[in-house]
């Protein structure tokens, strides 16, 4: 999943300087799990997918590109 979280990051911010944003906001995604219709047997990815580690990655490479 690091590795998906690297490639997702670096496509939000290469997306966000495209545009000449200055803002990249998040949503609020704690109970994304309790509230998404899939299983665990179903889309393990989706349980085990760290919200707070994709969130630091992208601050740290939008602070990077200034």
């Amino acid at each position: 999943m690091k590795d998906i979280d690297h490639k997702i990051s670096r496509e939000i911010v290469n997306t966000a300087k495209k545009h000449k944003a200055k803002v990249i906001k998040l949503e609020r995604l704690e109970n994304i799990r309790s509230t998404t219709r899939t299983s665990c047997k179903n889309n393990p990815s989706l349980h085990t997918w760290s919200f707070y580690r994709l969130a630091q990655y992208i601050e740290y490479k939008a602070n990077l590109q200034e």
